[in-house]
């Protein structure tokens, strides 16, 4: 069963251009691509932050595309955007781009479904990250172009709990934060 896990998880990175673990981002430099793109997720001048939800019904079978699940078509906004004050603002920065947020060994079989948008500006350069929590990936965009994703299950605790802050009584955070109390509840084997 093993074996067969790990061939279909190979096969899931071929089908997403990821040869191997080590042709994936190994800091966060080159999850974002460029310093001008570092500066402006460590320092920016605004951060927005939005709930999201998939439009329609996704087959869950189908090749994976990125851009079905990041155009604006299918994306549906499930509350009006949040200006981060400044302390929440440093604070997901600071998560953001620290390596250890990261996981950085393997590589996800899954197709998320963002929760959480977040839309950091500084001048005239604007990056987005869209979160999913059920496979714990962040998508990074400038523009309509994906730089690349990052595994930020190191960070994820930290992550939801400030996202609730910003976001209060959002079903899909809320059931997050009560999967997550559940698991650290299960005495482990």
């Amino acid at each position: 069963m093993r074996i067969l896990f790990w061939i279909l998880t190979c096969l899931l990175a071929l089908q997403l251009g990821c040869a191997s673990v080590s042709d994936r981002p190994q800091t966060v430099r080159e999850l974002l691509q460029s310093e001008e793109n570092l500066t402006t997720v460590r320092s920016p001048d605004t951060v927005e932050v939005i709930a999201l939800s998939i439009a329609g019904d996704v087959n869950p079978y189908r090749k994976f595309d990125t851009q079905l699940f990041t155009a604006p078509e299918h994306v549906h906004l499930r509350s009006a955007p949040v200006a981060l004050p400044a302390e929440l603002k440093s604070a997901l920065s600071k998560k953001l781009v620290t390596n250890d947020s990261y996981y950085w060994e393997g590589v996800k079989g899954c197709a998320p479904f963002f929760h959480v948008r977040a839309t950091f500006t500084r001048r005239q350069n604007v990056i987005i990250a869209d979160f999913c929590f059920d496979c714990e990936l962040v998508y990074f965009r400038h523009g309509d172009k994906i730089l690349s994703s990052g595994d930020f299950m190191p960070a994820r605790a930290e992550l939801l709990s400030l996202f609730r802050k910003v976001i209060p009584n959002n079903h899909i955070l809320e059931q997050q934060a009560a999967q997550d109390k559940e698991h650290k509840s299960k005495p482990s084997n």
